[in-house]
């Protein structure tokens, strides 16, 4: 489900705080837009209000498209937060 109030920051190669909107049924974090993309090995931290924060390693993988510019990917692409509640009510 989408989670409002969401922060994601990348620390790696680059650091930077993602932009993150509830999208339909799932929140949407983007790549900072004053950072560049680089690719390698990253610590994702994500949190939430209500909700256990969760820190794991992601991938940045570069790829070049048709349309001469740069597109990047976050490896894994999906995370799950957990209520901080334990889902109790």
């Amino acid at each position: 489900m989408a989670v409002n109030g969401v922060q994601a920051t990348l620390t790696g190669p680059v650091t930077g705080a993602m932009s993150c909107q509830p999208d339909g049924t799932f929140t949407l974090c983007e790549w900072p837009a004053a950072v560049a993309a680089t690719a390698g090995i990253y610590t994702l931290q994500v949190s939430a209000p209500g909700y256990q924060p969760i820190t794991t390693l992601v991938a940045v993988v570069i790829s070049p498209v048709t349309c001469g510019c740069t597109m990047a990917n976050v490896e894994p692409a999906t995370l799950a937060l957990s209520p901080s509640d334990g889902g109790l009510d």
